[in-house]
């Protein structure tokens, strides 16, 4: 679920993340958000930094700005794919982990995905 704030869209151009919170067990979890000084569930991170329709074009990460919010709170890199013959896209964490996107689906309002 993301929720926006649209205070302040006339007078500030761009987009922040305030943080992430949580749902455990179909509720949201307890103890308020968490932000990019909180420690993060490894799920959740991998989550934050794989799902998303951003790519790299001369050496810049261009892509939806509410993708590139939460990818920069994952605090991951985009990684060349060109280093697996079968993902589609790579993201690597501090210490050169790597998790690999096998498909992406794009979304389409005709089929609301």
């Amino acid at each position: 679920v993301l929720c926006f704030d649209k205070t302040g869209t006339l007078t500030e151009e761009g987009l922040d993340v305030k943080g992430v919170l949580p749902c455990v067990n179909g509720a949201f979890a307890g103890g308020g958000f968490l932000n990019k000084d909180s420690e993060y569930s490894q799920d959740l991170v991998r989550l934050m930094a794989s799902c998303h329709a951003l790519s790299r074009i001369d050496g810049e990460i261009v892509g939806d700005e509410v993708d590139l919010k939460m990818f920069e709170l994952s605090g991951w890199k985009l990684v060349n794919s060109e280093q697996s013959d079968k993902a589609v896209l790579q993201v690597s964490d501090r210490d050169g982990n790597l998790v690999n996107v096998l498909r992406a689906l794009d979304f389409k309002s005709d089929l609301a995905r």
